[in-house]
């Protein structure tokens, strides 16, 4: 979109590359710190498809900062060891809510209790449970095994430094 910057909202790690991009021309942007600090200034890089590129990976002092091009500024963002933490909040929160089988309060009620599957002696069972899968068509046991393991690992590396995200994403994979 025209006057908007393109970043990386879950913040940067201290030693990653920190890019962002625009499509306006500007002829310097700069990187403030919590106080309105002005902490790193450059220039953007031009693009061949109208883009401009706008890296500040020389900025490693974890903080939280507010990148500016011209007018436009965007939303606070951290540098450093607790930048992909809020994807790990969204994305737990997003299974949450795509629980089947599971009351989800203002999202939706217990679903697909309904559906069978029959076992060749007779034997039926629901097939609730889990997360909804793509286009709620399938539950594919591959893909939430997947996603199990996935948290179980998540809940490892936390538990030491985020517990509460520890402990939440072992909620999620039970």
């Amino acid at each position: 979109r025209k006057d908007s910057i393109a970043y990386c909202h879950s913040g940067y790690r201290s030693q990653a590359v920190k890019q962002a991009l625009i499509q306006f021309p500007i002829k310097t942007f700069f990187v403030q710190d919590e106080k309105k600090n002005i902490v790193f200034t450059g220039e953007p890089l031009a693009q061949k498809d109208g883009f401009y590129v706008l890296d500040f990976s020389e900025l490693a002092r974890e903080g939280w900062y507010t990148l500016c091009a011209g007018d436009v500024c965007s939303r606070p963002f951290p540098i450093g060891g607790e930048a992909y933490l809020s994807a790990a909040w969204k994305a737990l929160n997003f299974f949450f809510a795509e629980r089947c089988g599971f009351d989800v309060p203002c999202i939706h009620t217990e679903c697909h209790k309904d559906i069978m599957s029959v076992h060749p002696d007779g034997r039926k069972r629901s097939v609730a449970g889990g997360w909804h899968d793509a286009g709620d068509l399938t539950q594919d046991a591959c893909n939430t095994a997947e996603s199990v393991l996935a948290m179980l690992e998540l809940a490892e590396a936390a538990m030491e430094k985020e517990t509460q995200l520890g402990r939440r994403s072992l909620e999620e994979a039970r």
